[in-house]
């Protein structure tokens, strides 16, 4: 649909090659957020359950695999299929169970996910604790991270916008510390607005 093409637009314009993303005749997904007060409800659609094809042109020229959010069979084909390749993984986001199978590059989580699985394991694991900042664990080492001050709006999307940006800046060569506080910022810039897209409409750009 249009919104669904501007968003790619949108994509395709900041450098993400969306062309190998499937296509589907299903309804795009939809997500409602309701908030009251301090409460927040949400309601979403399913994904389609689109089966990848052709791996070795998904693959090719892929260096690191991320799988953010959302866990059904594509994503156990997707992590054999990088493994075999020996292609990095990494976990943003929801931490399912299956995600205990295996050991990440990174993974980020939020404290209610770590301690209800007591996982998963990953050479950097981030635990984001919202407002509290986050708590970063590489090898033996472990420091906190202060959240960056904002008002508040909306915090939807402000995990993943942290976790993306975090890896995103550590695969550039940051160190854990600098991609720590610049992924705090730009998360914090993603609660200013309504939606994940606040944090990318900032006329500041990154370094």
């Amino acid at each position: 649909d249009v919104e669904s093409q501007s968003a790619l637009g949108r994509l395709d314009g900041a450098g993400v090659d969306c062309r190998s993303v499937p296509q589907s005749n299903e309804g795009a997904a939809r997500c409602v957020m309701i908030y009251h007060g301090n409460q927040r409800l949400a309601w979403s659609t399913a994904h389609a359950d689109v089966m990848p094809t052709d791996l070795d042109s998904l693959f090719d020229g892929v260096t690191h695999l991320v799988v953010a959010s959302v866990w059904s069979n594509w994503t156990e084909t997707l992590l054999g299929a990088a493994k075999s390749r020996d292609i990095p993984c990494s976990l943003i986001g929801e931490a399912a169970p299956e995600s205990l199978r295996y050991v990440w590059h990174t993974a980020v989580v939020d404290e209610h996910q770590r301690e209800a699985l007591n996982g998963p394991s990953a050479t950097t694991l981030v635990i984001t604790r919202a407002a509290q900042g986050a708590v970063i664990v590489e090898g033996s080492a472990e420091f906190n991270l202060p959240a960056t001050t904002a008002k508040v709006v909306d915090t939807t999307g402000a995990g993943d916008t942290f976790g993306g940006t975090f890896l995103a800046r550590r695969l550039l060569g940051d160190t854990v510390r600098d991609a720590a506080k610049t992924a705090a910022d730009v998360a914090a810039r993603a609660c200013e607005g309504w939606g994940a897209w606040a944090a990318f409409n900032h006329n500041q750009p990154l370094r």
